[in-house]
């Protein structure tokens, strides 16, 4: 979902590609074991195991929702906090209010809003505050961007990439293969003009969004930003 004050001009963002490495403590082939686990399982409370880490290894979401917020977050918490480590789990507490019309994310105030039966949409606005709270797992994101893309690749417009006006009209986003692999082309969104520049992404909000709703689905059709994810969280 949009984070508010970030505006996104329609300025060219020429990146590089880099090697996006494995974060430190996670070797590839935990991350490849899973991924092939997951591929494999038969149903997505199976996938969900085989992610979890174990009890004495997860972190705690620190939530501070208010009382009509309250049901709507406990699912999406537990979820979240089940495959991440301790060390990647914010220490602020994030605000989580409860709006009818849409979700966002409000990084100024760490406040997380949220549709009430929206419970993927809570797990993406949840992965905004673990970014915007960890500048590792933010440049994480925008290196993974950075590799996935051609080097003459340039911004688009997100709306014209969406098919439909879903955003703002100087919203921007790099196209790579995020639809081709299952994803939404929202994934790639790019805020304030440039990857440089962008104090958030969409990356690990989507990618989360994703682990939630179709695990089995993400690592068969997208494994490397499945893995991407994984290893992003154990930090």
């Amino acid at each position: 979902m949009e984070i508010p004050g970030r505006r996104s001009p329609a300025a060219a963002d020429v990146a590089t590609p880099v090697e996006t490495p494995a974060p430190a403590e996670v070797t590839l082939p935990d991350v490849d074991r899973i991924a092939d686990s997951v591929a494999k399982a038969d149903s997505t409370e199976e996938a969900h195991a085989i992610i979890a880490l174990p009890a004495s290894e997860r972190g705690s979401l620190r939530l501070n929702p208010t009382t009509a917020a309250m049901s709507q977050v406990a699912r999406p918490r537990r979820s979240s906090a089940r495959c991440c480590k301790r060390t990647s789990c914010p220490t602020p507490p994030a605000r989580c209010r409860s709006l009818r019309n849409r979700g966002y994310y409000d990084p100024r105030l760490a406040i997380a809003h949220v549709r009430p039966g929206a419970i993927p949409c809570t797990v993406h606005e949840l992965a905004h505050h673990i970014e915007c709270s960890d500048p590792e797992i933010l440049q994480a994101s925008k290196d993974f961007i950075r590799s996935r893309i051609d080097p003459d690749e340039v911004p688009q417009s997100l709306n014209k990439l969406m098919g439909a006006r879903r955003d703002r009209r100087d919203a921007i986003a790099y196209e790579d293969k995020w639809a081709e692999l299952g994803n939404s082309p929202y994934a790639g969104r790019v805020y304030l003009g440039s990857l440089d520049a962008a104090n958030a992404t969409e990356v690990l909000t989507m990618g989360l969004q994703r682990l939630y709703e179709d695990p089995i689905g993400f690592a068969k059709q997208d494994p490397d930003y499945f893995k991407f994810i994984l290893s992003a969280l154990r930090l």
